[in-house]
């Protein structure tokens, strides 16, 4: 995004097309490291190299991976499949079993966040935004799945907020164009 009208109203109509969607099934596509036992999982982390798929009940998928353009990265979210178009190799692991554990079910409130070119420690304009992470929350449930982009260009997986936090996620640099406050464990708003 050039400018933050651009991601306001992106985030706006992501909002506006995932918020009601029930999830069915969700994979992970990660790297073949030809491991019976899944390389991603990272106790409250999961570490993907690639990107994830999400399937809802109205037969649609969703994929979000990372995403590089020049020298900017991020998160890039459409609606299809990862491959044969944004991957032609990956390891896919159905992890639907585990989102119904620890996850949403169904998305009653997305907040997305973007981050700048430049951080705000620097000179001059930011520069372009890109998509740095996604909250799935599923308010009935009182379960949510955080989405984020790492330094390693890995989509990161987590189900509480505090060990993004503690990755680095969520703060001063980040821009939120959401709904709500991003919520701590114990029900209380953040403090950015």
């Amino acid at each position: 995004m050039t400018n933050d009208a651009d991601a306001a109203m992106v985030t706006d109509a992501l909002q506006h097309v995932l918020t009601g969607k029930r999830l069915i099934a969700v994979r992970y596509a990660d790297v073949d490291h030809g491991a019976a036992i899944p390389y991603w999982r990272e106790g409250d982390r999961d570490n993907l190299g690639h990107g994830i798929e999400l399937d809802f009940a109205d037969g649609s998928t969703w994929s979000i991976i990372w995403e590089q353009r020049g020298s900017q990265d991020g998160l890039d979210i459409w609606c299809g499949p990862l491959m044969p178009v944004h991957l032609r190799e990956a390891r896919f692991w159905d992890v639907t079993r585990r989102w119904r554990r620890r996850g949403p079910r169904t998305i009653t409130d997305l907040q997305v966040f973007w981050w700048p070119e430049r951080p705000a420690w620097e000179c001059g304009s930011p520069g372009s935004l890109s998509l740095g992470g996604l909250v799935l929350r599923d308010h009935a449930r009182d379960r949510q799945a955080i989405i984020t982009i790492d330094h390693r260009f890995d989509v990161n997986v987590y189900f509480t907020p505090g060990r993004a936090r503690r990755d680095g996620h969520f703060n001063k640099n980040y821009l939120e164009f959401g709904k709500e406050p991003l919520r701590t464990e114990d029900g209380t708003a953040s403090d950015r």
